[in-house]
């Protein structure tokens, strides 16, 4: 009876909002930690020290609250690009570079890069994780696509979604060949990776 008391008193109330960020926040430790294998409602309900229904209420399936997590790094990134977009002047070139760039440092996160590898993996046998991952995937191409446009005039809408797709595909392949630090990375240097940013800016450009 006691104890019951003690896990009612450690229950704190918070606002809606406060009480999904912190789901998310816990979501995205177990995740980028121990993988998608260690996620479940119950470990969050636990860890957050709420009830399992609370979790539930908030986050029916569990491909909402994967993507709620993706989503809050999508708009961690557009936030380090608008805060990067605020010190430039208005060549679009050079705003395309930055985004570029954004993209691709990702892959020195060992947190982001451990998540990615753990979401992919899980998302060629989900469905459900498959749609979430595509869903906050286009958010970013569309972003990208129309930096390509404003950089490229006379570009088609069509040739400039082919382009963001291609950079972000390469994006992508930098995160799994250098993402969990293997033996490439050892012989890959600052000189090496300004060279494959500029790569990348350049296929934006130039197709």
């Amino acid at each position: 009876m006691a104890d019951r008391q003690e896990k009612k008193q450690m229950r704190i109330r918070l606002l809606p909002g406060i009480r999904q960020e912190q789901i998310v926040q816990t979501a995205h430790d177990i995740l980028t930690r121990e993988g998608y294998a260690a996620l479940s409602y119950s470990r969050i309900a636990k860890q957050c020290a709420i009830r399992l229904s609370t979790v539930q209420h908030h986050f029916p399936e569990r491909s909402l609250l994967i993507e709620a997590v993706l989503n809050r790094l999508l708009d961690e990134l557009l936030e380090r690009y608008t805060s990067a977009a605020a010190t430039m002047n208005g060549d679009p070139a050079e705003h395309l570079e930055v985004m570029i760039r954004l993209l691709a440092a990702d892959v020195d996160n060992a947190e982001i890069a451990s998540l990615f590898f753990e979401l992919w993996a899980f998302s060629q046998r989900d469905p459900v994780m498959a749609e979430a991952m595509e869903r906050v995937y286009a958010h970013v191409r569309t972003h990208l696509s129309e930096l390509v446009l404003i950089a490229v005039p006379g570009l088609t809408k069509v040739e400039s979604h082919r382009r963001a797709i291609m950079v972000m595909a390469m994006a992508d392949g930098l995160t799994v060949t250098l993402g969990h630090k293997p033996i490439l990375t050892q012989s890959v240097g600052p000189a090496d990776r300004e060279a494959i940013v500029t790569r990348l800016v350049r296929l934006a450009l130039e197709g």
